[in-house]
């Protein structure tokens, strides 16, 4: 059975982003996994208070890491990758 249930207090942020992960290795896909970025952070410090959309820190977050992933895939042209 396949469905995910949105709830906001024990949502369960794993399976679906092992579900995507496991799409993505099928077809040979870049795949970002936001989820050990955001438990380092703190679930507060990433999502509104609805605890389902990021806030403005959270999409700043996976904006950064989307970014990161795809600079070390060499999918940005190299003037677009600036050093860290």
């Amino acid at each position: 059975e396949r469905g995910f249930s949105v709830r906001g207090e024990g949502l369960d942020y794993d399976r679906p982003t092992e579900a995507v992960l496991e799409i993505c290795l099928r077809q040979g896909l870049l795949c970002v996994d936001p989820l050990e970025r955001i438990r380092k952070l703190g679930h507060e410090a990433v999502f509104i208070q609805d605890d389902v959309h990021p806030s403005v820190k959270g999409h700043l977050l996976l904006a950064d890491q989307v970014y990161e992933a795809l600079g070390e895939s060499g999918a940005l042209p190299s003037a677009c990758v600036s050093p860290r």
